[in-house]
């Protein structure tokens, strides 16, 4: 299934046998095992840069990795306000996820500064 989350799922033999013949085998079954890796997720923040005194730009970044039509997104932040002195501040990213899919990622989070 594609919407199924990460982790171990069985795969089992099923066997047809329309014509009655299988009496005729001494059947060995072996199951399988279907393992579903976490997908990347990753998420950044840009880079921005405003004057000292002014007001911060609009926060913004993005996500790649999203399956499914999962909705997962993200929100930035930032220490600096409009009296932060000159330098360098993290723009950090923080993810929404209302349906709690994050378990199926693995995330990649990468701040600017």
């Amino acid at each position: 299934m594609p919407l199924s989350a990460a982790g171990v799922y069985p795969i089992t033999a099923v066997l047809s046998d329309p014509d009655g013949k299988l009496g005729n085998y001494n059947l060995l079954v072996r199951n399988g095992t279907l393992t579903v890796t976490p997908a990347l997720l990753s998420v950044s923040a840009d880079d921005k840069v405003r004057l000292f005194g002014a007001a911060n730009p609009p926060l913004t970044g993005a996500i790649s990795g999203i399956q499914n039509g999962d909705n997962i997104t993200a929100t930035y932040s930032t220490p600096a306000n409009s009296l932060s002195l000159p330098g360098n501040y993290p723009i950090t990213p923080a993810l929404s996820d209302p349906g709690n899919k994050l378990a199926s990622y693995r995330v990649a989070i990468r701040t600017e500064h």
